[in-house]
């Protein structure tokens, strides 16, 4: 303890303590520090979209080095002077606070030897060494690497184009200080090559970003005007049924959005009707009369959490819930088909990232052995996980900013 204190205390390291590399000292202290302006990193509450991606990110790589993450906010003095002085690891950074732009999404990156293919652009330090260089064949076609040194500080940069999920061009930065943090920044491009082989990234890529794909901006602003007027009517049925059955009162409001635009009257073609769209088979199951809003709700609930229920054990959240919506949607027969499915082809039958590819080949026609007429009805449930998880990300960013409002209430 004494040792620790001592190698993270304000005056100078001993003589035998600066014998230690920047990377034991991190292992004997048992914490990554990483200096972040984004408050959302810090938050105890989940975050979506970019800064959710990439703190998730930061947890798997303290979780790679077999230590803990403590994020330290920003102040007001320069993040490089701050990182060569010593007061954190590392730095992750929005790209704008680092050179003053985003990284283009279109067109040569201002790196050499960088194509984008894809997704994303990723820029590695110089202090490499070349290793980003020669990574870049064996990486996942979703990144590239280049050399990108300003102020002796090596940056490995990502940008994030709208292709990918995130609406309007974006970049992040992870930073580290030179000489020193040569070999953690080596130690981040080895955990990255890691989840691009073993296709890590892509659950985290679909956790935040993959449910932005076909979103509507139409859809987004209805749902905005009618998140107090016509929300507002049924707003405490949805929070009585969903503590009722366990479940999130937004999740449960955006699956009425995106079945019935919380009218409770609405009727399809195929004959669902109500808040919450149930089949007559299923609204004379659970007891309730669809017709009624409020036993819509409820009803609705209780279904969505009997299919979570049934779901196979080693389904883990947040996959879990995605699966349950699906079957809420398709139902739970070809839900399942659509994992054994995955599984024969190879693909974690446990992770929605995988199966949603083969749902859409559930009833597909086969030709040569081979799927030739994919399912309209798998794309079409995709969509709908996707939509609702949309809404609910819309849903979850309205009530948390009621709730920090002058009033302090949600």
């Amino acid at each position: 303890m004494l040792l620790v204190s001592q190698l993270y205390g304000c005056g100078d390291p001993l003589p035998e303590q600066r014998k230690l590399s920047h990377f034991d000292r991190i292992k004997a202290a048992g914490e990554l520090r990483v200096l972040v302006r984004d408050k959302r990193f810090a938050s105890s509450r989940p975050a979506s979209g970019t800064a959710g991606f990439e703190r998730d990110l930061l947890h798997g790589f303290a979780s790679h080095l077999g230590v803990r993450l403590r994020f330290i906010p920003a102040n007001a003095r320069p993040v490089t002077e701050r990182l060569l002085r010593g007061e954190a690891d590392f730095a992750a950074m929005p790209s704008r606070s680092v050179a003053g732009e985003v990284l283009p999404t279109g067109g040569p990156p201002p790196f050499a030897g960088v194509t984008p293919v894809g997704g994303w652009v990723g820029a590695l330090a110089g202090g490499l060494k070349g290793m980003a260089r020669n990574s870049a064949q064996k990486f996942n076609p979703r990144m590239a690497f280049a050399e990108y040194s300003p102020r002796r500080v090596h940056t490995l940069k990502w940008a994030f184009p709208e292709n990918a999920g995130v609406r309007g061009p974006r970049a992040l930065a992870w930073m580290f200080a030179e000489p020193e943090g040569d070999h953690l920044a080596m130690m981040a491009e080895h955990f990255l090559r890691d989840m691009c082989e073993r296709k890590g990234l892509d659950p985290l890529l679909d956790r935040h970003f993959g449910h932005n794909e076909g979103a509507d901006p139409a859809l987004d602003r209805n749902l905005r005007e009618s998140y107090g007027r016509q929300l507002g009517k049924y707003r405490r049925t949805f929070v009585e049924a969903a503590a009722r059955h366990g479940l999130d009162w937004r999740l449960l409001a955006a699956v009425a959005f995106q079945e019935s635009r919380w009218d409770g009257h609405a009727v399809s073609a195929e004959g669902v009707r109500g808040m919450m769209m149930l089949t007559g088979a299923t609204a004379r199951e659970l007891g309730v009369d669809r017709n009624n809003p409020g036993q819509s709700i409820h009803g609705g609930a209780r279904y969505l959490k009997a299919v979570w229920s049934r779901l196979p054990e080693e389904i883990a959240e947040p996959d879990r819930t995605w699966f349950a919506l699906s079957a809420y949607n398709l139902g739970p027969g070809r839900v399942e088909t659509a994992r054994r499915l995955a599984k024969k082809l190879g693909r974690d039958p446990n992770k929605w990232a995988e199966v949603k590819k083969t749902l859409p080949l559930v009833g597909a026609g086969r030709s040569g052995g081979r799927f030739r007429h994919p399912s309209a009805r798998g794309k079409l449930t995709v969509q709908y996980v996707n939509r609702v998880r949309h809404y609910y990300d819309l849903l979850v960013r309205l009530s948390e900013k009621k709730r920090s409002g002058p009033s302090g209430r949600g």
